[in-house]
């Protein structure tokens, strides 16, 4: 899923969105969220908020689903960056919470190892890989056990043509960090937002 995919967004200040040219639109204005260039975007940040992207539901209902996952390259959003800056960062799977991930900090000490030159020295140039996954004995982020519920059945039968993943920092949590999401070109890791069905 290309970064600047999203369907839906509610982002407070500090936020914004920057491709191979630098930044889109205008810095701390959720306004640029809606810009025509925004699929061009390859890093996404924002203080406070979600952003949700839907994927096709190309589940085959005849196959036995053992696991759905999805990967992507985050981290926190400090002012310019800071590796000690916590932020509790809340992932849910059409409309059901997973659970919540404490994201350590915002990562800026070298440059990005996909990080344009465009993108200046100080701030934030990568993240870590961050993974979610759902199986039948319950729900994983970063291959540990966040809740019991087998929600692969619910998301199967849900009757949508699509698979959300919402990515959020919800308005009372106790480390309201930010986020910063990374595309293919830019942070450490070559990949979008991925999506993975095992059969």
């Amino acid at each position: 899923m290309p970064l600047g995919n999203y369907t839906d967004f509610q982002v407070e200040p500090s936020c914004g969105l920057a491709g191979m040219n630098g930044v889109i639109d205008t810095f701390d204005d959720p306004r640029s969220f809606y810009s025509t260039d925004r699929q061009q975007a390859q890093l996404i940040w924002f203080s406070r908020g979600y952003i949700e992207y839907r994927f096709p539901n190309k589940i085959n209902p005849l196959w036995n689903i053992q696991e759905m996952n999805f990967s992507m390259e985050l981290c926190s959003e400090a002012p310019g960056y800071n590796a000690q800056w916590p932020s509790d960062i809340t992932f849910s799977v059409n409309g059901t919470e997973i659970g919540t991930y404490t994201c350590p900090g915002d990562l800026g000490a070298r440059r990005g190892r996909l990080t344009p030159n465009v993108w200046p020295i100080g701030l934030t140039q990568y993240g870590f890989m961050t993974g979610v996954s759902l199986r039948k004995d319950g729900c994983y982020i970063n291959e540990i056990k966040v809740n019991d519920e087998n929600i692969l059945e619910t998301v199967r039968l849900s009757g949508k043509p699509y698979i959300s993943l919402r990515i959020g920092v919800r308005p009372d949590a106790i480390n309201q960090g930010g986020i910063n999401l990374f595309g293919e070109k830019y942070g450490d890791f070559p990949q979008g937002i991925n999506m993975r069905i095992v059969y």
